[in-house]
């Protein structure tokens, strides 16, 4: 009997360290595939190192004019449309209102042919990023974007910066529809002059700062030349927006609804414009987000600091971030508005059709003026045409537009 009981024992040992050597085996196979595609934490109050511009500009560069002397502000106004847009809150109700967290959840850097996919090649990204809040308990809760506008003007060595038309327009469109505390111009020659810019400072009532920013000569862990200065641009968009947050924008973009962006900026930590009719690919023409947005971040790193490509001029501003977005969209908190940018109109030449723009009804408008006015006309001949472009630059400058004429 003892005998047997032995046996038993025995036998009940074997098999109970069989069925631990299979689970060894199993989970020893499978275990690390898991952990790799386990999310990790992103501390957006961690430091960022950004090295993209100093303190002081070379010593012969001349400061502009200080802002205090600007005229104060106007009241704010907004665009004809037939579409009730709801009022900003005032800032008693933001106040009562709590911050979304500081944290958010992010898959790991693995290539994206190694991630599940979750939206198919060419679905409509505005329908799926419409405010969407990862966190659970972030319903009720606001984001709050840096109130500053930034613009990034480069020139080549020796070439005189003087401010354009088109870039008064769309500095006037910041100060008018939007109301920032400050327009912030990045450019590597801090001296900016010419009548427009002698204009914009008599004009505009809101600061606006030159930061003298250095052009990139390398871009991306293989240090690769940029080939576009626009890419030159785009990166350090990205930097400074995760280092500061705040709008980015173009000079070819004009804000025409404040309100409504406002209400946006609200919604998600990141809002982007999109890129074609589609809405399938968004850009870097005009974006907004808070300081280390977990998308920005993931955008910068995926995108141009491991894979780059110099000879391609939308590849990382368009294609690599949409690609991102439809990998996880339950990642990122994210608004895709399709009343921003969608400058495919511009390629096509529906600005210059009668009837061929509804601008009106724009949140933003990324016109892409290489598109179809290259170069622009000059102001007097621009405003004397017939043209949904021409009224829209109409609008932006109010009245003031008949002392172009």
């Amino acid at each position: 009997m003892t005998a047997m009981k032995v046996r038993s024992c025995y036998m009940m040992c074997v098999g109970f360290g069989s069925l631990l050597f299979v689970y060894f085996v199993v989970f020893s196979t499978y275990a690390p595939i898991r952990f790799r595609r386990m999310s990790i934490h992103i501390n957006r109050t961690a430091s960022f190192s950004l090295d993209l511009h100093t303190t002081q500009p070379p010593s012969s560069a001349t400061q502009p004019p200080p802002s205090a002397t600007q005229p104060p502000r106007p009241p704010a106004t907004q665009p004809p449309s037939s579409a009730t847009q709801p009022p900003r809150p005032p800032d008693a109700i933001l106040e009562s209102v709590k911050e979304c967290p500081n944290k958010l959840t992010i898959k790991s850097n693995l290539p994206l042919n190694e991630r599940n996919i979750h939206l198919k090649d060419g679905s409509n990204l505005c329908d799926a990023f419409q405010g969407r809040q990862i966190n659970s308990d972030s319903s009720q809760c606001v984001y709050r974007h840096p109130n500053t506008v930034h613009y990034i003007k480069f020139s080549k060595e020796n070439w005189t910066n003087q401010l354009t038309f088109r870039e008064y327009v769309s500095i006037l469109s910041v100060d008018k529809f939007y109301k920032p505390d400050e327009i912030i111009i990045h450019s590597n020659n801090v001296t900016i002059d010419g009548s427009f810019w002698e204009r914009a400072l008599r004009t505009i009532s809101t600061p606006i700062k030159i930061r003298y920013t250095k052009r990139i000569s390398a871009i991306g862990n293989r240090r690769q030349k940029p080939r576009f200065i626009t890419h030159e641009a785009d990166y350090i968009k990205l930097k400074i927006a995760i280092s500061e947050g705040g709008i980015f924008m173009d000079f070819d973009a004009v804000i025409l609804n404040g309100t409504r962006f406002r209400e946006m900026q609200r919604k998600a930590e990141c809002v982007l414009g999109v890129d074609n009719d589609q809405c399938t690919l968004v850009c870097l023409g005009f974006f907004s987000s808070v300081p280390n947005s977990t998308f920005i971040r993931e955008w910068l790193n995926t995108s141009y600091e491991m894979n780059y490509k110099p000879k391609l001029w939308g590849y990382n501003a368009a294609y690599v971030s949409s690609d991102i977005l439809r990998d996880c969209p339950h990642c990122y908190s994210v608004y895709i508005d399709p009343y921003i940018s969608n400058w495919p109109v511009a390629q096509n030449g529906k600005w210059l059709i009668p009837g061929g723009v509804d601008w009106a009804t724009k949140t933003v408008a990324h016109y892409m003026n290489a598109g179809f006015m290259k170069p622009l006309k000059p102001p007097h001949e621009l405003l004397r045409m017939n043209t949904p472009f021409t009224d829209m630059i109409k609008y932006v400058l109010g009245d003031t537009y008949k002392e172009f004429l």
